[in-house]
């Protein structure tokens, strides 16, 4: 769930993903909303071995607010 990038280079690899788009880097709410909506459901399921949440916001504000 979180960053589209690891259905991109994983396709075959999750039995179930919540991707969302990851390349509107002033966008710092999609993502890491959309992994919040599905993290908690997802916990209390005991469909899976490994869970990936990646969230993006931080690092991206990160990103953006060093200095050059």
């Amino acid at each position: 769930m979180g960053d589209d990038t690891w259905i991109q280079l994983y396709p075959e690899h999750f039995n179930k993903s919540f991707p969302y788009p990851s390349f509107n880097v002033k966008d710092l709410d999609t993502v890491d909303n959309g992994v919040i909506d599905h993290l908690l459901p997802s916990l209390h399921n005991n469909d899976w071995d490994v869970l990936i949440a990646h969230f993006l916001g931080v690092g991206i504000y990160l990103v953006l607010t060093q200095p050059r």
